[in-house]
């Protein structure tokens, strides 16, 4: 398989990729890059793999990438969760809202867990800087949306991977604990 797509998400410690192309997004597995700055979001790259079953749709796996330029991101379309879980967005650049309710690091990266009015989702980012202040608020995110299903193919989840923190927008700062609301 030979594609030109644009890397929308990717991480040293992690065995996969996100790439974009004209039509759809798409996971690489065990993406191999042909010089470490061509793993940057934004770069154009010349994708040649295996196509592969993918947890959901289908994949790219023992890849070559190799940078043939550069392009910017541009700005996510707006989905709900409701949308998302139909799996058309699975690989794709997109652009979810929710309400920060725990924060959790592990290898490098930050887990947000987000509640919306019809459900919980995942973001998954660069664990650069202290995320605690987005606790309890309302945000904004740009990145990838990887549908999460079990063994039967049926979708059980949704993750966002958001390749920097330029994506993370507050919508609605965290409310300051009130001075009443302590014991006394």
């Amino acid at each position: 398989m030979n594609l030109h797509a644009v890397v929308t998400w990717s991480h040293p410690r992690v065995p996969f990729a996100y790439v974009q192309d004209a039509s759809d997004g798409i996971c690489v597995m065990n993406p191999q890059w042909d010089v470490r700055d061509t793993a940057k979001p934004g770069t154009i790259v010349a994708v040649e793999g295996l196509a592969t079953e993918g947890e959901f749709v289908p994949a790219v796996t023992n890849a070559v990438l190799r940078r043939v330029g550069w392009w910017n991101l541009e700005p996510g379309h707006l989905v709900s969760l409701e949308q998302a879980l139909t799996g058309l967005e699975d690989g794709r650049w997109v652009a979810m809202r929710g309400f920060v309710r725990q924060l959790t690091r592990t290898n490098g990266l930050a887990r947000f867990d987000l509640g919306s009015s019809s459900g919980e989702f995942q973001v998954w980012a660069l664990d650069s800087r202290t995320f605690d202040p987005l606790k309890g608020a309302i945000i904004r995110v740009q990145g990838v949306c990887a549908a999460l299903s079990n063994a039967r193919q049926q979708l059980t989840g949704i993750q966002i991977w958001t390749p920097d923190l330029r994506y993370v927008r507050v919508e609605e700062a965290a409310l300051s604990p009130s001075p009443w609301s302590g014991s006394t």
